[in-house]
């Protein structure tokens, strides 16, 4: 990971990304038959940048856009939001949602 190498007059103009970062969390689409499982993360949760979470949640285009998409296909989607997500506590939940015929989106801090 170069985001926390110390830099040095021959680097001083490059530009590092977080890309190839095992700490980067990019958005999940989890397709099942008609149904979809979507989960969005507001942070990139890196372990070097300090996130201000009530920034992310009052200013993020990204989270206007989804609550926006909640409210059109709310007969269609189950919304949920939470501060740190792990699918594998909510499995029975979301089998039972989709059961009904639901699709389920989710909207994680971390």
């Amino acid at each position: 990971m170069k985001c926390n190498r110390k830099r040095t007059v021959f680097d001083l103009l490059s530009v590092y990304t977080c890309e190839g970062c095992k700490h980067q969390r990019k958005d999940e689409l989890i397709v099942i038959g008609n149904q979809v499982i979507a989960i969005y993360y507001l942070s990139d949760n890196c372990p070097h940048l300090s996130t201000d979470n009530d920034y992310l949640v009052l200013k993020s285009k990204k989270l206007s856009l989804l609550f926006k998409d909640a409210i059109i296909y709310n007969k269609q989607i189950m919304f949920f939001f939470f501060e740190e997500f792990k699918l594998e506590k909510h499995y029975e939940l979301f089998e039972k949602i989709m059961d009904d015929g639901l699709s389920i989106q989710v909207i994680s801090m971390k």
